[in-house]
């Protein structure tokens, strides 16, 4: 028998697009699902609508997120979970999108190992009618070990969606779940702890999923001083869990974090100078007279061979 895949999807006033990410869960070849949508309180139609999914296909549940629990979309993942069965587990957020073959592809690829995690190509919406699919980045590829992803992913837009994942119900448990009390970069301290439990990571290069990028004319991706604060904080704990298997996607992601925060709290990063220091001394060295003159000293002795 097909082993159970559990979707689970938060969702807040997101009517207007749930109903196409229901769509691509409906469309899938793999039969064996059960869909799990926990509401962050919702006033727009959402209620309505899912209602009628519910009734149209019995594998798909909705939930309100418990009075009792905090607000946000990790509480409603956590509480997902915690009424879901599913022996594999595939996290979707309400506006994205799986293609077809998504669930069988990467169930395939699972096995009976349950410390593996399986990948799959992404692409993105920039708006309704323009998609840019990645098919050709170095993580896009099968690892025998974390330390090879992680240096993959660094020189390779550093992430995945959240979606494009699936993973056991095995690591989910042992990585204590999501953290509810976060308001930045959720998915990357969620999946910074899911990697330490993971030993193998392959790529299902056949299926690929879908999310729709924001548009927004902000320069800086931290609203509030305090999301900027936060993001740092995270990142500390991130720095020191994963420094050891990969130093390179450790810095890279530093370097990110540098650049947006000095876009609009610059205070920030000479407040964090300490966590910072091996970023800004590298950009300083970037800039320097110093490397300009070792390239050209680099460039006379070429010349002479």
């Amino acid at each position: 028998m097909q082993p159970l895949v559990s979707i689970i999807i938060p969702t807040f006033n997101r009517a207007h697009v749930i109903g196409e990410t229901l769509n691509s869960v409906l469309s899938q070849t793999y039969s064996n699902w059960e869909c799990i949508i926990v509401d962050d309180g919702s006033t727009d139609e959402t209620f309505n609508l899912l209602a009628k999914y519910c009734e149209k296909d019995s594998r798909i549940s909705y939930y309100l997120r418990p009075v009792k629990r905090l607000k946000g979309a990790n509480a409603c993942r956590n509480f997902g979970f915690e009424n879901s069965k599913g022996k594999y587990i595939q996290w979707l957020d309400s506006d994205d999108f799986l293609s077809e073959n998504k669930l069988e592809e990467q169930v395939l690829l699972m096995k009976e190992d349950s410390s593996n995690l399986i990948t799959s190509i992404w692409g993105r919406f920039t708006n309704p009618n323009k998609l840019i699919t990645y098919s050709n980045y170095s993580s896009f590829n099968d690892f025998d070990n974390i330390r090879g992803f992680l240096n993959a992913l660094a020189i390779s837009k550093g992430y995945f969606p959240i979606h494009a994942y699936l993973m056991s119900r095995d690591v989910v448990m042992k990585s204590g779940g999501w953290d509810e009390s976060l308001i930045v970069n959720q998915d990357g301290e969620f999946m910074s702890r899911i990697f330490k439990y993971v030993n193998k990571f392959y790529c299902a290069i056949n299926t690929s999923v879908f999310y729709k990028q924001n548009d927004g004319n902000s320069t800086s991706i931290y609203s509030s001083i305090e999301k900027a604060e936060a993001a740092i904080k995270i990142w500390r704990k991130i720095s020191k869990r994963l420094k050891n298997e990969s130093k390179s996607y450790v810095f890279n992601n530093k370097k990110l974090l540098y650049k947006n925060i000095k876009i609009t709290y610059p205070g920030l990063v000479y407040k964090n100078l300490y966590f910072f220091v091996d970023v800004f001394l590298y950009n300083w060295y970037q800039t320097s007279l110093i490397r300009r003159l070792i390239i050209k000293i680099n460039k006379f002795f070429i010349s002479k061979k």
